[in-house]
């Protein structure tokens, strides 16, 4: 991306890493090409000053798309780029799984219900006995998942760079979280989107009930029987599970299969990733998944995070009020319904 010369002394320019790419080393999953586009954008509908004016020139020239009404961004590629990459960090589903940017705001696919069967055949005369490959339809209603937040007027003498990070990685940690809650947890209430998420979605094929309903009591047969349920895939399967029940269960009772390699996290041979949002006590409660998301689950998107900014919102305690969306939806469609095809599975405690 260029950046076009604003002739104003009020411009402000990158660092000296920018044009390298480099991570910044207060933000390290954002480059400085990426803060500093992310501080141009909010000084464009954070000022309303000569500074506002040099950053709304500069987001028109940058592919910035700025609706005149109201106010209303479709981020370039580059600021949803950092976004999102902000959000993966702080969030473990979006990493995961397959995203797939889509048209429509209602997506419908087909879905392989059951596999064919083949036969040995006894002789040149016989028959091969017939069999069907059946097909389901699997639907998902993207809906609007927005963050409404402010901060004060007084931020705008703050660096581009930091003001566009500050508000960067806030807002993308709660579409995390909120996404993630979803994803594992959704029951296909408004709560959630109307996404029915992995505790909701999963058949008993792909179930496995530990013998407790206690995270420190789970046996060596709990974790092993929900390991047998997985079927063999190309994809790596992983294990999703909150930090305390790796602690209690695993690292605590059955340590000689826990190992670590530059920082990760394995068990049973596979990787582990700690998810804040999967509950680590209850009964009848999912407390861990093993298996891939990509192959199980898949999010769908419409369009680039938006963003709307209003100065009446927050006027009596002079802060600007900042509002982000994007519309998505999770959809579980891989839910045990048959061996072949059980790419996830779940551990859940006891009744």
């Amino acid at each position: 991306m260029s950046i076009v010369e604003v002739k104003s002394d009020l411009a402000p320019t990158p660092r000296t890493m920018f044009e390298e790419g480099r991570p910044t080393r207060k933000h390290p999953h954002l480059t400085d090409e990426q803060l500093f586009e992310a501080g141009m954008v909010l000084q464009a509908y954070g000022r309303n000053d000569e500074a506002g004016d040099v950053a709304k020139t500069w987001c028109k020239a940058n592919g910035e798309f700025r609706n005149e009404h109201n106010w209303d961004w479709a981020i370039s590629p580059t600021t949803n780029a950092a976004f999102i990459a902000q959000r993966e960090n702080f969030g473990s589903f979006e990493r995961n799984t397959r995203v797939v940017p889509v048209e429509n705001t209602v997506v419908t696919f087909p879905r392989i219900y059951s596999s064919t069967t083949g036969y040995w055949v006894g002789s040149d005369e016989a028959e091969i006995t017939e069999s069907d490959m059946t097909f389901d339809a699997v639907t998902g209603h993207l809906r609007k998942l927005g963050v409404l937040t402010r901060f004060s007027s007084e931020l705008d003498a703050d660096s581009v760079a930091d003001a566009g990070a500050i508000v960067l990685a806030d807002v993308a940690a709660e579409f995390a979280r909120m996404i993630d809650e979803a994803a594992f947890n959704g029951t296909g209430t408004s709560a959630y989107g109307g996404v029915t998420g992995l505790a909701a979605a999963l058949n008993a094929s792909a179930t496995k009930t530990a013998s407790t309903a206690t995270i420190a009591d789970l046996t060596a047969a709990d974790w092993e029987g929900c390991h047998a349920l997985l079927e063999d895939f190309d994809d790596e399967p992983v294990w999703y599970m909150n930090r305390s029940t790796y602690v209690n269960s695993c690292l605590q009772d059955h340590s000689t299969w826990c190992e670590v390699d530059n920082g990760q996290r394995y068990f049973m041979g596979h990787r582990v990733e700690f998810v804040p949002v999967i509950p680590s006590s209850g009964n009848s409660t999912f407390v861990a998944f093993l298996g891939s998301l990509k192959l199980s689950t898949t999010m769908f998107t419409h369009g680039p995070i938006r963003i709307v900014r209003s100065d009446e919102r927050f006027m009596e305690s002079d802060e600007v009020g900042i509002r982000c969306t994007q519309r998505m939806t999770i959809v579980v469609h891989e839910r045990g319904d048959a061996t072949r095809r059980r790419s996830i599975c779940g551990l859940k405690t006891a009744a």
